[in-house]
Order: C-alpha cells, then sequence, then structure tokens
C-alpha cells in the first residue's frame, strides 16, 4: 500500500500520473483521501466542508484507474476535525476544554466523540461516499477522544462537551464528567471505561453501516475491535531517544502474535515529525523497516506526504521501489506464517509508553540480538488467548500492572501446563496476593534509587555469560522484597558503600535483598527479577544486564537457545517462521522461511548502508526433512547437510536476504 495523505492543495492532483506511479513502485493498494475534515470529492451535504481545490471528481477518477490496473482503493476519512465555519451554529459539535476554550488547528477545530457531528453527520459522509464510489477498503483517521494537540505538544484536558456531560452521567449512574485525569480517581477510572465504551460504539456502527451494505469493504484504524486491518506507524523519531531499530517488526509482530482474524499495516511513516513534515526520515531507516514488515508476516505500507510528483524529499524513493518490487515478485512466500516462538512478551498495550516501553523495549532487543524468537501479546486478549500461550515454554512480563482477576487465574493456569514465567520491575506489585501466590514474593519497599548500589555476580551458579565480572552497577528502581522459603534466590543486593575519593572507595556489603528469585510452581517455575533489567539495557546497552536474562532463560529452558543456532551478529535481525503459500492453496505449514534484516549501518543515531557480512553458519531444528535450500533475493541454492538439524552457510549478506526450506 502507498499512502498519499494529501494537504488541502495536492487535492488537484493529476490522477493519470499517480496511477503511472502506483505501477512504477509496485503498488496494488492506494490510501487517498476522501473526507472528515474537508471532503476531496464533490460532496452535496451541507455539513462537510468542500476542498476548494478539487477539480472535477479527482476521487472518482483515481479509483476508476486504479480498478482498471488492479489496484484496490482505501479512501481515508478523519472526524476529529471540522471546518470553523460550524462551531458559531453548532458549537455542541466540537470539543470543550475545563477552561471554557476551543482546540484550533489552522481553522479546524477539534470534535466531540458525543456531538452530533460525530455521532450522525459522520454516518452521513461515510453512506455518501458509498453510494457514489466504488471503494475497496475505509480508513478512519485519529478516531477517539483527543485532549492533546499532537502538533503542538498542547494538552487541553478531558472534554467537557454538554453531550459528554450528559451520556457520561447516564453511564455511570449519576457521576459528574471528571476535569482532571487522576488514575486513582474513582470517577476517572469510570471515565476511563466510558471513553472505551463509546469509542468501541461507535467504531461498532461504523462496522455495522459499511457490512450491511458492502461487505467486502475492509474497515483500518488504529483500534482493534470491529475492523479488518490494524494500522499502526513505524515514526517518531524525535520523541524516542535512544532510537528503536525494531519499531516496525514490533508493530508488527504484536498483531501476528495476537490475532489470526486480522491483518496488519505498519505504515512507514515518511515525516520526521508533525513539525518536520518535508524532511523525510533517512532511505536505510525506510528499507529497514519495510523488510521488517514483511519479516513479520505483514504486507508493505508507506505514507507520504502528498502526491509522488515533485515531492519535497525523493532520497527514499529508490529503497521504496526496491522493497515494493521485491515483494511483488515474491509474493507467495509472504504473509501466511506460523511462528516459532517458545517465548511470548505480553504487551502493555498497542501504544506503549513510558517506563513499561522502555523495559520491554530493551528486553525486545535483547533477544533480537540473540536472534532468539518471540512474539507479542496484547495483555488485553491474556485472558482469551489461553489456547495459544500454553504452547509457549515462557510467558515474560515486563513492569506490568492492573492485571484482573481472570488474567491471574490464566497465568496460574498456564503454569498448571508447564509454561514459565519472568516478570520484571515491578510487575504486579499492585496485586500483593497473586505476587505471592505466583511468585512467592512480598513487596516490603517499593521505590529504592540503586544508583551506587551492585549486583553481585560472583558465585552465582545461575549466571555463565559474565565469569569475569563480579558485580553489576545498577541506575535504576530495585523493589526490595521477601521471598517464600522455598524460593532460590539469586544476586545478592551490594549496598552503596562508599564511591569516593579513589583511597576510600568500597563497603559494598550484602543489604539481604536479593535481585532475582526462582520458585518452583506446579509444573514450571517462576521468576521474579525486581527491578529494571531491560530499562537497565535499553537505556545504557551494556551486556552484564543482557546476558543476566539471557542466562536466566537458559537455566529455566535451555533447548530454547539450542534450536536455532547462528553466526550471524547481533546486528542482523532475524526471523525463522514455518509458512505455506500465500494462496488459497489449502497446503500445510511446511516450508520454513528465514528473513535476514542487516542493521549494521545503525550506529544508535545515524544510519548508514549495511556492511557486507560474510559466510553466516546455521545449525537449525526443523520437523521436515528438506529437500532443498535456497535465497530468494539472491536466487541461488544453498548446500545443506542433515535432516531433523540442518546446516548450511549463507556466503553473503547486504541488507537483506530470504532463505527459504523446504
Amino acid at each position: 500500500m502507498i499512502q498519499t495523505n494529501l494537504p488541502a492543495a495536492e487535492g488537484a492532483l493529476n490522477p493519470d500520473s499517480l496511477v503511472v506511479d502506483l505501477l512504477e513502485y509496485s503498488a496494488n493498494t492506494l490510501l487517498i483521501n476522501a473526507g472528515g475534515i474537508m471532503a476531496f470529492y464533490p460532496t452535496k451535504l451541507p455539513f462537510h466542508y468542500q476542498n476548494p481545490y478539487v477539480k472535477d471528481d479527482m476521487l472518482g477518477r483515481v479509483i476508476s484507474l486504479c480498478h482498471a490496473n488492479g489496484i484496490r482503493v482505501i479512501v481515508r476519512f478523519d472526524f476529529s476535525r471540522a471546518h470553523e465555519s460550524f462551531l458559531e451554529e453548532h458549537p455542541d459539535w466540537f470539543y470543550l476544554s475545563p477552561q471554557g476554550s476551543r482546540a484550533d488547528n489552522y481553522g479546524m477545530i477539534v470534535t466531540s466523540v458525543n456531538g452530533e457531528y460525530m455521532q450522525k453527520h459522520a454516518f452521513e459522509i461515510v453512506q455518501e461516499v458509498i453510494d457514489n464510489y466504488p471503494i475497496d477498503g475505509m480508513f478512519i483517521n485519529m478516531f477517539g477522544y483527543k485532549t492533546t494537540d499532537y502538533y503542538h505538544g498542547i494538552y487541553h484536558g478531558i472534554d467537557q462537551n454538554k453531550n459528554d456531560k450528559r451520556r457520561f452521567e447516564e453511564f455511570s449512574n449519576g457521576m459528574t464528567l471528571p476535569t482532571v485525569e487522576d488514575s486513582d480517581d474513582p470517577v476517572f477510572q469510570k471515565y476511563v471505561e466510558f471513553k472505551e465504551f463509546t469509542t468501541n460504539e461507535l467504531l461498532e456502527r461504523m462496522h455495522n453501516l459499511i457490512k450491511s451494505q458492502r461487505p467486502n469493504i475492509a474497515l483500518c484504524t488504529y483500534n482493534d475491535d470491529f475492523i479488518d486491518i490494524m494500522r499502526h506507524e513505524a515514526q517518531g523519531e524525535l520523541h524516542h531517544i535512544p532510537y528503536f531499530a525494531y519499531i516496525a517488526s514490533e508493530n508488527v509482530n504484536t498483531v501476528e502474535a495476537t490475532f489470526d482474524d486480522k491483518i496488519s499495516s505498519s505504515s512507514s511513516i515518511q515525516q520526521i515529525t508533525f513539525g518536520s513534515r518535508y524532511h523525510a526520515v533517512p532511505p536505510v531507516r525506510i528499507r529497514n523497516r519495510l523488510y521488517q514488515n514483511i519479516a513479520h508476516g505483514s504486507g508493505l505500507d508507506i505514507s507520504l506526504m502528498g502526491d509522488m510528483r515533485n515531492y519535497e524529499d525523493e532520497r527514499g524513493f529508490g529503497v521504496i521501489k526496491e522493497v515494493y518490487a521485491y515483494h511483488k515478485n515474491n509474493e507467495k512466500y509472504y504473509g501466511d506464517y506460523k511462528s516459532t516462538a517458545q517465548i511470548a512478551i505480553i504487551k502493555q498495550d498497542y501504544w506503549p509508553g513510558g517506563p513499561e516501553m522502555e523495559e520491554m523495549r530493551g528486553i525486545e532487543q535483547l533477544l533480537k540480538e540473540e536472534h532468539v524468537q518471540f512474539d507479542l501479546i496484547l495483555k488485553k486478549y491474556l485472558s482469551l488467548r489461553f489456547d495459544k500461550l500454553k504452547d509457549y515454554k515462557i510467558i515474560l512480563i515486563a513492569h506490568l500492572n492492573n492485571f484482573s482477576d481472570r488474567e491471574i487465574e490464566v497465568l496460574k493456569k498456564l503454569t498448571e501446563e508447564g509454561v514459565n514465567i519472568i516478570a520484571t520491575n515491578q510487575s504486579m506489585a499492585d496485586n500483593p496476593e497473586a505476587l505471592k501466590e505466583l511468585f512467592g514474593a512480598t513487596v516490603i519497599e517499593k521505590e529504592l534509587d540503586a544508583f551506587k548500589y551492585y549486583l553481585q555476580l560472583k558465585d552465582q551458579d545461575i549466571l555463565k555469560r559474565q565469569d569475569k565480572l563480579q558485580q553489576a552497577f545498577l541506575k535504576c528502581n530495585f523493589m526490595k522484597c521477601e521471598f517464600d522459603e522455598e524460593c532460590q534466590l539469586f544476586l545478592p543486593l551490594l549496598d552503596k558503600g562508599r564511591e569516593g575519593p579513589p583511597e576510600m572507595i568500597g563497603g559494598h556489603v550484602p543489604t539481604g535483598w536479593y535481585g532475582i528469585s526462582i520458585l518452583d510452581r506446579n509444573s514450571a517455575k517462576t521468576v521474579y527479577i525486581p527491578w529494571g533489567i531491560g530499562r537497565m539495557y535499553y537505556q545504557y546497552g551494556f551486556f552484564a544486564h543482557r546476558d543476566i536474562l539471557l542466562d536466566v532463560i537458559d537455566f529455566i529452558n535451555p533447548e530454547i537457545m539450542q534450536d536455532f543456532k547462528t553466526s550471524a551478529p547481533p546486528q542482523v535481525e532475524i526471523t525463522f517462521n514455518k509458512f505455506r503459500y500465500n494462496s488459497f492453496a489449502t497446503d500445510s505449514y511446511n516450508k520454513y522461511i528465514i528473513n535476514l534484516i542487516n542493521l549494521s549501518g545503525f550506529n544508535g543515531r545515524s544510519y548508514f548502508e549495511p556492511l557486507e557480512i560474510n559466510n553466516i553458519n546455521f545449525e537449525i531444528k526443523v520437523d521436515l526433512k528438506p529437500e532443498k535450500v535456497y535465497g530468494l533475493k539472491s536466487g541461488k541454492t544453498i548446500k545443506f547437510e542433515g535432516d531433523s538439524i540442518i546446516k548450511f552457510t549463507l556466503d553473503s549478506l547486504w541488507d537483506f536476504e530470504a532463505i527459504v526450506i523446504e
């Protein structure tokens, strides 16, 4: 898919040249503006602001030409804002801050979820488009409640529109709409439920509208209920420092691992950020993201600010053409995967943030560098995915709280199935009973700034990788826990002692607290790591913290590291999946594909072309006797030996290669 995210003036684009460009770039799907903020077609609705630059029926011409050339069209709506000309007559359509002000973006005013515009007129706009155009899909941007002006970084507060007040009072049996976001306030907690309920209700109505008339129209947005395509964005260069090299991988992995009935589409956003839309991210970064999409089981998705003609930054166009052509030529190998992962990481939510995000991404990064396969499962679906989760060897919970009773019961049941659980950095600290029952842990002190303290590594039999380092530094929170007698305790916490002058340093004596506890629980082991092991690696990148977690995994499930061995350096991202040809064929998942993305050009801030890597060895456990092994990009046959465990060598890797085993 290629998205032309059109500014108003580019509503005058040339449909003929647009389709020529889509074909040249091997695109088979276009995402283009239709309506909401403004109509990119000749609307007859009085409440739908007409884009003054649109000539004739641009949208109709684009759809007709695309369909004639085998290109599907998804149309974009954005109902989060409406033109200021409607404000005076219809103030109740729009957001109202607790201070009585509006949220205005250059004459486009933020609308209210519960106002008439969103509740009624948005549906009439969609109906008009369905009635007049044979669209293949519908994408809704910025769906839901808006409290922050993302374009200027301004927080406005909870919407105080009169319709929100009325509906919240009805929903909550008499509560008053809160004006402050306070997670400890029961009224605000109810408001969070209210937002989810009203957003899902609106999306369900939209889903029912389009499916009742044209069931083949795919509904796409950033939500997960009542939609066909879950879209995400690989973006945020200026907001996530250090850069996370695996953002597209994370986006696709989450959807592919959590759902069986959704299409994942992670869009590589060209712009650096909202305030710098005309400067695109580096071409190597774009290429990495696109290859990460298909390597994890999705298709391709790129978002451009406008038409492809006279584009303000065309540096990435060459790699877009390259990857799209590769995918077109090898499409049958992609999109129908079965994971080989034996580890599942429970993910906070679809758009993670804060310490929870850093804890998870540090763990993602160290597993990626070690070429350990893992799946990401949304926490929201934990209680609904038991049959899937019981097939993993390890469930990893990274600094997560707010587990429901049902979710806790699922975790307990998983230990009865022999699934080991590792939890880190204050996970379940808000649920003392669950923490005690699952991990044998009792919180004594939740917040301890552990900077200048150490973890003792010397004489810890569980540790193998750091045999020459006696103690590891900390610069994170450490949670003091008492553990049941049955727990095996490792990594004593050493007091911070004396930091200087050099003549006086030392005094790092055991405090009586421990950095790892391992408990035999039912048929499994549960591991509790009461400090930010993932966040430490995410922020500072020292091997000591990475290796501690890898040693723990080795200790409780040594076979995970043995089933897939490779000499590839950590800078090569690898996915290893079973697959079947992406067609209507009914063959089983009796083939394997290894996708290798060379990230050696990434130095933490800048992206350079990757270095060639030679003679990458593999030793892999498979459940078939292969007949052939070959590279998709190179087209070369690869010699191998063995049957259930096969060995082979990839002679050379530049930017990307895919190895097929069948």
